[in-house]
């Protein structure tokens, strides 16, 4: 079985001769996941600029790409924080909206509400005003007629005519 080297036995120069071609350990797996595909391509870079001091061009590389990420992670935060403020903004002006909407439907309702009552009261105050009118008609036809003869009221009785002409 295959030990695992510490981070001290590895910085002591320490190497684990037993490793044979084709075992993994976890720190390889990890190392594979985490570091492999950035690894690859740092060296592929130092492989097409052939630097004077690849060492450190690869160091240079790798902690750019490190400072890259952090920058990456960094403005994808803001965006996120950003959009979370673009749609509190939205939802407040929306809900201002729909409250400017209810406070004018009820706005509406009043005016249509006291309008109707305006018109009944017109309508009212035009009924009374014909009432009176046809009490005052009725008034005046009364006073203008001579009393019923014999106490049987008058009607009007057409009288066929018996001229031939």
């Amino acid at each position: 079985m295959a030990k695992t080297l510490s981070s001290e036995s590895v910085a002591r120069g320490e190497t684990d001769n037993s490793l044979a071609p084709g075992d993994y350990t976890p720190n390889f797996e990890w190392m594979k996941e985490h570091i492999g595909d950035v690894l690859v391509q740092g060296i592929a870079e130092t492989l097409l600029l052939r630097p004077e001091d690849p060492i450190e061009y690869l160091g240079q590389w790798l902690a750019q790409h490190a400072r890259n990420l952090e920058l990456e992670k960094k403005l994808l935060n803001e965006r996120t924080v950003i959009q979370a403020e673009v749609d509190e903004k939205k939802r407040v002006i929306e809900e201002k909206k729909r409250h400017a909407l209810v406070k004018l439907e009820r706005e509406q309702r009043r005016k249509h509400a006291h309008q109707r009552a305006q018109d009944e009261v017109k309508a009212k105050a035009e009924a009374e005003q014909r009432a009176k009118e046809l009490d005052l008609i009725r008034a005046e036809r009364t006073e203008n007629k001579p009393p019923p003869l014999f106490g049987i009221p008058e009607t009007i009785v057409e009288v066929p005519s018996t001229s031939n002409v």
